[in-house]
């Protein structure tokens, strides 16, 4: 049982340490699409909605980033995983007031390394948060995501989209 000190520390991260790791790194964050696989998005790109079980629409988005402390897959509400902000702003509202069409706010993510050596999350639902979902057509706008590490980095990436029924 002398081991078993060493072992818990070599399979647990501390915020320190991770944060060490990613200074290593000019942080970045990239904005793509993609419900099991990255699917990255230029300027221009079309995105579909995806209707939900409860008859609402969202659209699946995925990041990617570098140079971030990357959490820990333990449990979503760990305090070391990033927190995680995606909208989808509309470029021509009909009410300026509520240019948000879609959100996932403040949510905890843990990124996992991919083969290319970046860290990722994917299939994010984003979900419209229209009242009436037969309003919300295609859509023209902005697709921004934030993101704060525990080591207090802060990134944003976005990309110009259009949101339709047939993408």
């Amino acid at each position: 049982m002398p081991f078993a000190p060493l072992l818990a520390l070599l399979a647990c991260d501390t915020s320190e340490s991770a944060c060490d790791e990613a200074a290593n790194t000019t942080p970045s964050l990239d904005v793509g699409t993609g419900e099991t696989a990255w699917e990255p998005l230029a300027d221009g790109d079309r995105v579909g909605w995806s209707y939900g079980s409860q008859g609402g629409r969202h659209i699946y988005v995925s990041l990617q980033a570098v140079g971030i402390a990357q959490g820990w897959t333990d449990s979503l509400a760990d305090p070391n995983n990033p927190i995680v902000t995606i909208v989808l702003i509309d470029d021509t509202p009909t009410d300026p007031a509520y240019p948000e069409v879609a959100g996932l706010y403040d949510y905890p993510h843990f990124f996992r390394p991919n083969a290319e050596g970046t860290l990722e999350t994917l299939g994010d639902q984003v979900v419209g948060t229209g009242t009436a979902w037969e309003e919300i057509g295609d859509i023209d706008g902005t697709l921004r995501a934030t993101l704060v590490d525990t080591c207090g980095t802060e990134l944003t990436a976005e990309r110009q989209v259009t949101v339709t029924e047939t993408p």
